[in-house]
């Protein structure tokens, strides 16, 4: 059984809208005049007016795709959650996962890994937890049980990998959910290099996003806060 941990994960820009900003502010323009009239780039205040005015519905016209590689299929299901995307993932009814690895936090890797369970009376002696599913797994399948059906065995560690078109206003949605520390660890890891990607291609949007204590400081959490506002 091979392991990988949340520090394994890649995040990388596939395609993007060619000059957000100036089509950003081609569109506010258009809402107060009847001309399609292209004006430079809009402004990081411009970006923070809109997103605290909430006239967001601009962004939708910048989107993005992702490559994220190596993440969990319980990270999947959360991700699949932000609706307004498109997501492609390797699907466990065609693909053989006899040898791909699992996904666990760095710091709980020997726990993982540890061999507790005995399975003295057969062959092998004894085996870690994600280890009993994957044994089961490649039995099932040896036996001829379709891959499609011996799936039921893998654990949400099984690793994935996904392509994620998003325009920028979800993903300003996203930004809001999954950069707050409330998150669990595996999440976390992903929004922050899907927003340093982000970073990279048009900052002055990136600079705009976080969850919804940054910049104010304030949390929308209620009681569930964790007390600690985001910072940069």
């Amino acid at each position: 059984m091979k392991l990988q941990t949340y520090d394994d994960i890649k995040v990388q820009l596939l395609r993007t809208t060619s000059r957000p900003s100036d089509l950003v502010k081609t569109a506010m323009n258009l809402t107060m005049n009847a001309e399609i009239e292209s004006l430079g780039p809009c402004s990081r205040r411009s970006l923070e007016y809109l997103i605290q005015a909430q006239h967001t519905s601009l962004l939708e016209h910048v989107s993005m795709t992702f490559s994220i590689l190596g993440v969990s299929r319980s990270l999947l299901a959360q991700l699949t959650r932000h609706r307004m995307s498109s997501f492609t993932s390797a699907s466990q009814h065609y693909t053989d996962y006899r040898d791909m690895p699992m996904v666990v936090h760095p710091d709980h890797v020997d726990e993982f890994a540890e061999p507790f369970i005995d399975f003295s009376h057969a062959e092998g002696g004894v085996a870690s937890a994600l280890e009993i599913g994957i044994r089961d797994y490649v039995q099932m399948v040896a036996n001829g049980v379709p891959i499609y059906e011996a799936r039921q065995l893998l654990a949400n560690a099984a690793a994935v990998n996904i392509i994620w078109t998003v325009n920028a206003r979800s993903l300003l949605n996203f930004f809001q959910q999954r950069l707050c520390k409330r998150n669990v660890p595996e999440m976390q890891t992903v929004a922050a290099k899907v927003w340093s990607a982000v970073y990279d291609y048009w900052p002055e949007f990136a600079d705009c996003c976080g969850p919804y204590c940054y910049p104010t400081g304030k949390c929308n959490q209620g009681r569930m806060t964790c007390g600690s506002p985001y910072t940069r």
